[in-house]
């Protein structure tokens, strides 16, 4: 099977994946401790290599995860649907594009259900 190269750009597979990195940092970052969208990023690609979900190469004896520059489409959507169980295993909300191309935030890949007024 041929592989196919990953979208860039406004709305992109690679916008998708950096877009729940930074959700993610900002939420588990708490006072007089910054975790950044690269530091998120990189830790979760570091699970998918430990899972073998991930390309890697050997680095001073470190496994380290090929750059996100390197993968196909296929690889992308499993950076992306493993954002998806990261936040909710650990209940994080992520934002989505719903219908009529509006972002907002979800919980468990939903939209939060309205309160009553």
């Amino acid at each position: 099977m041929e592989s196919k190269p990953k979208s860039t750009g406004w709305r992109s597979q690679t916008a998708h994946f950096w877009g729940h990195a930074t959700s993610i940092a900002e939420q588990l970052t708490a006072p007089g401790h910054m975790i950044t969208k690269d530091m998120v990023a990189h830790a979760l690609l570091h699970a998918l290599v430990e899972e073998g979900e991930w390309p890697a190469a050997e680095i001073a004896g470190i496994m380290e995860p090929l750059s996100w520059s390197m993968v196909d489409s296929r690889l992308a959507n499993v950076a992306i649907e493993y954002c998806h169980a990261f936040a909710d295993e650990h209940g994080l909300y992520l934002y989505e594009y719903g219908p009529g191309g509006v972002a907002g935030k979800t919980w468990y890949g939903h939209p939060p259900e309205k309160e009553d007024a």
